[in-house]
């Protein structure tokens, strides 16, 4: 009868256990998706006339001046988006490179050739590139050859002293066609706060970055 007993308790307690496993089951290492620093928008040339405000014959122009924008930023979540782009006279010279990785979404790297270069005000300035090649590790990119991205940078000057070279937390997808200043007047639309790119806790790297003359 003690060995009925033993054997129905034990019964018991495996049946306790099993149910505390279930309600409580073992902790994983998941990883979250980081958010993607640039958050991308989709416009094409028929925009240009549709969008209130925006008048084709009074675009900024760069007035002949050379204008060079150098960028070398590496985001917390692992995209990085890298450019050396010259427009002058001779007309626009450069690359750029936006390796974009956002989990699950697209792990891609498009290399781009230098489309247009708009040089604005107090170090801010505009780089559009067409994309010409795509390298995707995730089966599929957001964006394909033949399209062109936009980008806002602001050049807040060199040295220890200066403050932290920033970026536009957004950029444009379009075709070739759109131009820079197109893509300022949706900047301004848009009117994202810059963002520093380093010395903050989510980025250590240093905060001088960007550079435009």
């Amino acid at each position: 009868m003690k060995t009925i007993k033993l054997l129905m308790l034990l019964a018991v307690l495996a049946i306790v256990g099993c149910t505390q496993e279930e309600a409580f089951p073992e902790e994983t290492n998941t990883k979250v998706a980081p958010m993607e620093e640039l958050t991308p928008h989709m416009v094409s040339a028929s925009d240009l006339e549709g969008i209130k405000g925006f008048n084709s014959d009074n675009l900024i122009k760069n007035n002949g001046n050379s204008s060079h924008v150098n960028i070398d930023i590496t985001f917390p979540s692992g995209s990085s988006l890298t450019c050396s782009a010259t427009q002058n006279n001779g007309g626009v010279h450069g690359t750029l490179v936006y390796d974009r990785n956002v989990q699950f979404i697209d792990v891609s790297t498009y290399y781009m050739d230098a489309y247009c270069v708009l040089e604005l005000e107090n170090g801010e300035a505009i780089v559009g590139g067409i994309i010409t090649q795509v390298d995707s590790d995730s089966g599929s990119s957001s964006y394909e050859v033949g399209q062109t991205l936009f980008f806002k940078v602001v050049d807040n000057g060199q040295g220890i002293n200066a403050d932290s070279d920033q970026y536009i937390p957004t950029f444009f997808i379009g075709d070739s066609e759109l131009p820079c200043e197109f893509a300022n007047f949706l900047f301004n639309i848009f009117n994202f706060p810059p963002v520093d790119i380093g010395n903050n806790s989510m980025d250590m790297q240093s905060p001088d970055k960007v550079k435009v003359n």
